[in-house]
């Protein structure tokens, strides 16, 4: 094998101390996290074979952060939901229910389609033992989405209730996938063809049409 992409997350990196960036130490907070920054450590660290003769690895080892990555199913029927907040705002949109936020609670979302060119840029080059986060340039609240099904339902009376929240004082920094590929990411259009689908989903559900699951099982 010529090269190794590992899917790692931002969870990673933890909790958030300001502006991270690739550089920022992993302090991972939970399980998952944990477990991705071990992988992350296992894999960097696999530069030679444990024999006597000290063989180095000649394979290409690199590591991709996503962030929130989002999209509708790759084919009919396919699971494409790492969560139910997209079709609950649509749900609530359609049966003219008020809609609970926090105020910026949100995150640099990416589509598959915006991901799917970092995967290709990174195996097209020669890179070895980078990591890169992979996530949009802007942070898009809950609240901005759920204006964004409303526009598609202008009849609807749901309104929004933010919960008052401070705003983010920090951010995943997006510049080194934009120094080393040219891609800077803005999933605003990709949100709106999203929260669209989700209206039209769950319209059919709720006029009794019987539809696949489309969300991830975990075990």
């Amino acid at each position: 094998m010529k090269q190794f992409i590992y899917t790692s997350s931002t969870a990673a990196v933890g909790n958030m101390r300001g502006d991270v960036d690739e550089e920022t130490l992993p302090i991972p907070d939970d399980l998952y996290g944990a477990t991705k920054a071990a992988s992350e450590n296992f894999l960097l660290g696999f530069r030679k074979y444990y024999s006597g003769s000290g063989q180095e690895v000649k394979m290409r080892r690199n590591i991709i952060r996503p962030g929130y990555t989002f999209s509708n199913p790759a084919f009919e029927g396919g699971a494409s939901q790492s969560d139910n907040r997209f079709f609950d705002i649509a749900k609530a949109i359609l049966e003219n229910r008020d809609i609970h936020l926090s105020e910026y609670d949100g995150t640099q979302f990416l589509s598959s389609e915006q991901i799917a060119q970092v995967y290709l840029k990174l195996s097209e080059s020669d890179l070895n033992e980078e990591i890169i986060f992979a996530l949009g340039n802007r942070h898009t609240t809950w609240a901005e989405i759920a204006k964004m099904g409303l526009e598609f339902v202008p009849e609807s009376t749901s309104k929004l209730v933010l919960a008052p929240q401070d705003p983010p004082t920090w951010r995943y920094k997006t510049e080194k996938m934009q120094n080393l590929f040219g891609l800077s990411f803005d999933a605003t259009d990709a949100l709106y063809e999203h929260m669209h689908w989700n209206i039209e989903r769950a319209g059919k559900l709720l006029a009794g049409e019987n539809l696949p699951s489309v969300t991830h099982e975990y075990s």
